[in-house]
């Protein structure tokens, strides 16, 4: 399932079954807020999202339900692109929806935990950006808290520039009222996290 972590060799240190963080649905959140200098962000950045790098150097990124209660977590196994969720995802509400008050002018949605604390950083902190679980489950998610999202006056999508994140990026467009969303295309690199990573934030 999912829903459940199990821990491999890959994933060094994450054990669900013995932590002072596991809570009785397996969760695992455990370690402490770093910069994450290989993707560029920041250690302010780290804070304002709670996300924890573990002691094998894991980043953990925190799930909120929608009481702003911690339900899931997303473990990325470090160096490598390895995903995997602990926790109740169904639960969950997208990652950094927890942060941002209801409505506003501007929402931005991008398709991965990283690429939120890199939009984040990019737009100097004045705007909400909030991540998807994934390109394929993104209208899912949308369709989930679409309360939240039609809340705001414009909804940016930025997914990745490949063909499953434009066309996922399509299908959450659709879900939103008419003109409401926006969807930028990539033109230099396949997500906002790389942009951040070479410099180039325009």
């Amino acid at each position: 399932s999912c829903d459940k972590f199990t821990p491999s060799s890959k994933a060094k240190g994450v054990n669900v079954q013995t932590s002072r963080d596991t809570k009785p649905n397996k969760l695992y959140y455990k370690g402490e807020p770093l910069p994450l200098t290989d993707r560029g962000i920041s250690l302010e950045t780290v804070k304002k999202f709670r996300v924890k790098v573990d002691d094998y150097g894991n980043y953990v990124y925190p799930l909120f339900d929608s009481a702003g209660e911690i339900v899931a977590s997303k473990v990325r196994v470090k160096g490598k692109k390895d995903f995997k969720f602990t926790g109740d995802k169904k639960s969950a509400t997208m990652f950094g929806m927890n942060l941002f008050g209801t409505g506003g002018k501007y929402l931005t949605i991008v398709e991965g935990q990283d690429d939120a604390l890199a939009g984040f950083e990019m737009l100097d902190s004045k705007w909400p950006v909030i991540s998807v679980n994934s390109a394929s489950e993104a209208p899912r998610n949308i369709k989930d808290n679409l309360d939240y999202v039609e809340a705001f006056d414009n909804v940016v999508f930025i997914f990745d520039s490949d063909d499953v994140g434009r066309k996922s990026a399509e299908k959450c467009a659709e879900l939103l009222s008419p003109g409401k969303a926006k969807i930028v295309t990539l033109s230099h690199y396949k997500d906002a996290n790389d942009y951040l990573k070479s410099g180039n934030t325009s």
